[in-house]
């Protein structure tokens, strides 16, 4: 009897909503921290700017998360190529409960480092994944990334397109994606509904 496929979810939500669904667990906004499921190691999100950003850019995305009892922090990364950026997430690979990712540019690199074979992320947390008329190239590693996956797109995102993001995101073995209503690439105005599904996406994860 052949394995039933993964069960992939994708949402469309309103910028007010503060319940989530993911599958058939319920989740609300708390305020306690975070911790995986199996309660010996804390979950922590690290994330990358986009193309022209840097770690202090990201300071809404850290804040938010903290505000909602998500330990996160962001990185400076490499400007160029995100192939020459990911080095930067692969470097905490051998750190337990990391959850990657970032804001277009910086979540593109951070899914290339989780798509290694020797990566061990707890999850990737994706804001706003640019395709940018490439959307074959820089989703071609989507397949071999093992852990659970969170896409929070707009669906007036300028760079990508929603419907090639839906083809897309169901190339990843554990994916999720998020729709939001007339939400642009830097999901201005969605932000907090999309940091809301963040940290409930979190919450759910448990070590690889």
């Amino acid at each position: 009897m052949r394995p039933s496929a993964p069960r992939r979810t994708v949402l469309r939500i309103s910028a007010g909503d503060l319940r989530w669904k993911f599958n058939q667990g319920e989740y609300e906004r708390t305020a306690t921290s975070c911790t995986s499921l199996t309660g010996s190691t804390p979950l922590r999100v690290v994330l990358g700017p986009g193309a022209f950003g840097t770690a202090e850019s990201m300071r809404r995305h850290v804040d938010g998360l903290r505000a909602r009892g998500i330990a996160a922090e962001a990185v400076d990364l490499p400007r160029g190529r995100a192939e020459r950026a990911a080095p930067v997430f692969a470097a905490l690979r051998g750190q337990a409960g990391i959850v990657a990712g970032g804001h277009s540019f910086g979540g593109r690199a951070a899914s290339l480092a989780a798509a290694e074979p020797e990566a061990a992320f707890a999850g990737l947390v994706l804001f706003g994944f640019p395709l940018a008329g490439r959307a074959d190239e820089r989703t071609a590693h989507f397949p071999r990334i093992r852990c659970p996956v969170l896409v929070l797109n707009g669906d007036a995102d300028e760079l990508s397109p929603i419907a090639v993001v839906r083809e897309k995101v169901a190339l990843l073995p554990r994916g999720r994606l998020i729709v939001f209503p007339r939400a642009g690439h830097r999901l201005d105005g969605s932000l907090d509904a999309a940091l809301d599904a963040a940290a409930s996406f979190v919450r759910t994860l448990r070590d690889a």
